[in-house]
C-alpha cells in the first residue's frame, strides 16, 4: 500500500490497521469484514470501494483505488 500512495503523489493516504487487535474488531465487524479487509475513502470520508479479505490482488486494489479517485 505504501508504494501505491507514493506511485499517487499524495493523492491518497494509506492508514493500516491491525485487524487483530481488540480495538478494531467492531469496525471490522461493523463493515461487514470476515477478517480483513480495504476500505477506500473519498476526501469527506465517505466509503467509496470495499475489499473483503486478507490476501487481496493488487490489481482488484488499484482498480479500487483509481475508482475512487476517479469520482473526486
Amino acid at each position: 500500500m505504501n508504494g501505491i500512495e507514493k506511485e499517487k503523489n499524495c493523492a491518497i493516504s494509506v492508514i493500516i490497521k491491525d485487524a487483530t487487535a481488540d480495538e478494531n474488531q467492531a469496525a471490522i465487524q461493523a463493515l461487514g469484514f470476515g477478517s480483513h479487509g480495504l476500505v477506500v475513502y473519498d476526501t469527506n470520508d465517505a466509503i467509496k470501494q470495499k475489499l473483503d479479505g486478507h490476501n487481496l490482488d493488487e490489481a482488484d486494489i488499484r482498480k479500487a483505488i483509481d475508482a475512487a479517485l476517479a469520482e473526486n
